[in-house]
Formats: structure tokens, sequence, C-alpha cells
């Protein structure tokens, strides 16, 4: 029976606090000792509480820079390359994360490895460990030692860790050397992406209807439509969303490789008929986002926060509203990694006033989701919401607001 199928049982505890406590102790003639009674705590068994225990202090041990402990562990028969069950690799990128050089250089002098061979690809997590730290020697050092360059896991190497972490000497040495962002020695596989864009969007909302619309152009984009479904937990609607917009690469910042789909909420009872699709009263959302497609997908870059008013003088979106405009809102679990490697962002379109973009603008798009919810407005379109830039808008329900949505 596998650990997750069953608790610790008394016995296991009172084994598991001992060895805890030798450890801890560095008393390593008790420990050995007590391993000669129990060698099958070595073993590395997955469904050995004592066993995942001991590999767990063995990995923090190597995490906190404790060599010591570690040196004593190792002789006694801990294997250097073997961590708990759930891991993927040994655990030396815990000391690589953490900048412990010492322990680094001890491990590979004692037959540590830290290029290996995962899924029909070359990962090296002890190298991407310390580029996310930003530990330049460390870095340096495991690429003498022969880190391979062209390694990666899930799509990260360690030039995008430095990056993504805000290490730019460190990007700049391995790029100098010769890594690659793996994105950029990816083809990418746009069938497969939209795929898997369609299973996302139906685990977060449901099944899309028949309903959708054709948006001609380079890339072919197509506007789906999941219907209003009360029974969700998390209700919003009817959601309009597109597939295809992310195969235009639309940079964000410093990411040259960031792409973006568009999602857009609808109260349940929004028309979406050809007589209404006819109609300036109920089109002009669809519209509006026939037009917020093309804008993006002949743009070389994605400003932040992505704010669209409509003209320069700003006009009413539509004959019923006096909203002017539009913010592309985003969220962290709003991205979704393709097989090919690229991130792609979901962004939410909201219709906004004048006023509203300024305040976006200025104080960015997380305050103007705490005033909407701290006036308890709903995500989908609402022609005739209040303007939350109206300064009867207390910090401190914005504050309460902040609470309600974890922000």
């Amino acid at each position: 029976m596998s650990l997750d199928e069953r608790d610790i049982t008394p016995e296991e505890g009172a084994r598991i606090r001992l060895m805890a406590q030798l450890v801890q102790a560095e008393d390593k003639e008790g420990l050995q000792a007590y391993l000669m009674r129990h060698p099958e705590f070595l073993k590395c068994d997955p469904n050995s509480w004592e066993s995942q225990c001991l590999l767990t202090l063995f990995g923090s041990a190597v995490g906190d820079g404790e060599l010591s402990k570690v040196k004593m562990l190792h002789e006694l028969g801990m294997d250097l390359n073997q961590s708990v069950a759930s891991a993927r690799e040994g655990p030396m990128w815990r000391a690589a994360r953490n900048g412990h050089m010492e322990m680094v250089r001890w491990m590979l002098d004692h037959g540590a490895e830290f290029n290996s061979f995962r899924d029909g690809k070359v990962a090296c997590s002890t190298l991407t460990a310390a580029a996310r730290g930003g530990h330049m020697e460390l870095v340096k050092f495991l690429v003498a030692r022969g880190a391979d360059l062209s390694a990666s896991e899930n799509g990260v190497n360690g030039l995008m860790e430095a990056e993504f972490y805000g290490h730019p000497e460190v990007a700049e040495y391995l790029r100098s050397i010769g890594m690659k962002d793996v994105r950029a020695t990816s083809p990418p596989n746009y069938p497969e992406a939209h795929e898997v864009l369609m299973e996302n969007m139906v685990n977060r909302a449901g099944t899309p209807s028949d309903w959708k619309l054709e948006v001609p152009g380079t890339p072919a984009v197509t506007i789906h439509h999941i219907p209003a479904d009360p029974q969700r937990e998390d209700y919003v609607g009817q959601m309009l969303f597109t597939i295809g917009l992310s195969d235009h690469r639309l940079p964000d910042g410093d990411d040259e490789f960031h792409c973006t789909e568009l999602r857009m909420h609808l109260p349940p009872n929004w028309p979406l008929t050809p007589e209404a699709l006819a109609d300036p009263q109920w089109n002009w959302p669809v519209e509006w986002m026939k037009s917020l497609i093309e804008q993006l997908r002949s743009a070389s870059n994605l400003e932040l926060p992505p704010v669209f008013l409509n003209e320069e003088t700003p006009l009413p979106l539509g004959p019923n509203t006096e909203l002017c405009g539009w913010v592309g809102m985003q969220s962290g679990s709003n991205h979704c990694q393709m097989p090919d490697y690229r991130w792609i962002s979901l962004l939410d379109l909201s219709p906004i006033y004048l006023e509203e973009a300024f305040i976006i603008r200025n104080e960015g798009t997380s305050r103007f989701a705490q005033r909407l919810e701290a006036r308890s407005i709903p995500l989908w379109i609402d022609p005739n919401r209040p303007n939350v830039s109206d300064d009867s808008v207390s910090d401190d329900s914005c504050e309460a607001g902040n609470e309600q949505t974890g922000a």
C-alpha cells in the first residue's frame, strides 16, 4: 500500500522521531547502530515512512548547507542521488538553489550526478536552480564541471530562470556561452496548442456550445462560446473566448515569447442570435472583441496594463452604454503552458469608463479589480454599471474587497 493510502502508525512515528533526533544531534554512532538494526531504511523505499523520512532529513541537510550531516549520512550508506519519492531529481539542486558552493563541490566530488535523462530529454536541475538563485560563481563552477547547456525540464532552463527571477548578469553569461531559450529552439505546434487551450477552457467553465465566430486573417482566430451554467461554483455568466490569437507572438516587456488569448463574460441572458448580432444594442461586445483581435494580431508588443480606448476622445462602446474602453485583466492563474513550451496568458476583457482608465494606468489593474469587488459588481458586462472612479468608494472599501479576493 502506498503512503498516500495510509497514515503513519504510532510505531513508525516513534522510529521517525528517533532518527530525526539522531541526525539533528549528528550522533553517528547511535544512528549507525540503529540503521544496522534497520538497514531497509536506507533502501529509498517509496512505501516506507521511515525511508522517506530519512531521505527528507538528508535533503534538508543538503539544502541548508549542513555538510557535516550530509557527510555522516553518506558514510552510513545514503545515496547522494536519491530523493523522496515525489521528487524527480537528486537533492543537490537544493544546495544549488541556496548557493552552497562547498556542498555542491563535495557532492560532485563524491559521485553526485547533475546531468540526467528524463522523458527523453537531458535535464540539469542543479544548474537551473543556481541560475534561478542568481549564484554566478556557482553557475560558472557547474559549467566548468560539465553541466549540459542544452538541458531543460518542463520547458525551462537556467537562462530562462535567470531572466525571470531578475538576474540579468547570469542570463547574459549563459547566453554568451551558448545557452538558448527553450522556446527559441522548439518549433511551435499550433494545432496541439489549440487542443490544450480548449481543454483548459472546458475545465474552467464548461462545454462550449455550437456557436462560434471565425475572424479571418493571419493568424486565423475563432471566437467560441460557453453558455451560462448557474450550477457551477465559479458561475460567471456566459463566456466568449478566442483560440488562435496566440499563434501570433505578442511580446510583453522583456518576454519576447509572450502569447495571448482573449476572454469576455456576458450576462446569462445576453442574446447572441443572428438577429442580435445585427443589432448595435447587442452586438457591440462581439464587434469589439473582433476589433481587439485585429489590433493585437498586428501589434508588435503588449503594453501593460493593456488599455484600449474608443478613439482619442473616447466614444461610447455601444448605443446603450457610456463605457468607452477596455482593459485586459490577467492573474497568475490565467496562464497555461503549451506542449511546445510557450506560455499563453488569458486576458479577461472588461469594459471601462474614461476615468477608470486613469486609475488603471496609475494604480494598476489590481486596484481597479478591488474597486469592482467593493461595489459587488459582477465579472460579466453590465452596460449601466456604476463608475468606480467615484471618490465615494473609500480606501477601506477597497481593502475589504482586497481581503475578499485574497489579493
